[in-house]
């Protein structure tokens, strides 16, 4: 490995680790965002805001 590649491949990992946090995407609807966020949020209104179907029972 050249010194020029080390010093990329560093950047790259210093630049990933200063994205934040991991996001989480709920199994049930799709949202996606911070993991306790998505623990916390509504599906159905998730679903009505994207003007997308309503949860059925089997759903949740």
């Amino acid at each position: 490995m050249k010194p020029s590649d080390r010093t990329e491949q560093e950047s790259v990992e210093q630049s990933n680790d200063q994205l934040g946090p991991e996001l989480k995407e709920c199994p049930v609807c799709g949202a996606v965002g911070l993991p306790e966020r998505i623990d916390d949020h509504n599906c159905q209104s998730f679903l009505e805001q994207r003007g997308q179907y309503k949860l059925t029972e089997d759903d949740e």
